[in-house]
């Protein structure tokens, strides 16, 4: 299980990296043709940024999961009994996945729609189908996410306090 998630960790953050140097060298590429041509060549910059912008924010919310960055009420989660924290570690990946599940569920309609009807971005030419699937893509990611965190909370719980240590995680 270990091994899946540092591939994915590094496919999560090679793709980050990559989209957000696009959406940078994109736009800014963009501004300094728009001021000095009286046109601009890059007419679908608008469409692309917010096609990658769909994607590292679902790689990202799924990579803050893995990582403990997502907003947590850790102020008073931390003061509670290592077996209360435990509880609420699984309570909260449980939410998270019910939550994630109306995503999946929602995502899949709107990619389905629009192979129905063929949407496309006008600029780009593609087919929106490549951002709308982001939405349940990221959200399979960020549920597999939530149990990997809620399990090493579980266990790093269940191994401090063997050792009696007072910090989990």
């Amino acid at each position: 299980m270990e091994k899946i998630f540092k591939y994915i960790d590094y496919i999560e953050k090679a793709g980050i990296v990559a989209g957000l140097t696009v959406m940078v060298v994109m736009n800014f590429l963009n501004v300094i043709c728009r001021f000095f041509l009286p046109q601009t060549p890059f007419s679908y910059t608008e469409e692309l940024t917010n096609l990658i912008f769909i994607w590292i924010t679902m790689l990202g919310i799924s990579l803050g999961y893995r990582t403990y960055s997502h907003t947590g009420l850790s102020m008073i989660t931390d003061q509670l009994p290592k077996n209360i924290q435990i509880v609420f570690a699984i309570f909260a990946a449980f939410c998270s996945i019910a939550l994630m599940v109306i995503v999946i569920q929602s995502g899949m309609g709107t990619v389905m729609n629009q192979l129905k009807f063929n949407t496309k971005f006008p600029g780009l030419k593609i087919s929106r189908v490549y951002g709308s699937i982001a939405m349940p893509v990221g959200a399979v990611l960020i549920s597999f996410s939530s149990i990997y965190a809620a399990v090493l909370t579980v266990r790093s719980a269940k191994k401090n306090k063997e050792t009696g240590d007072e910090k989990i995680i």
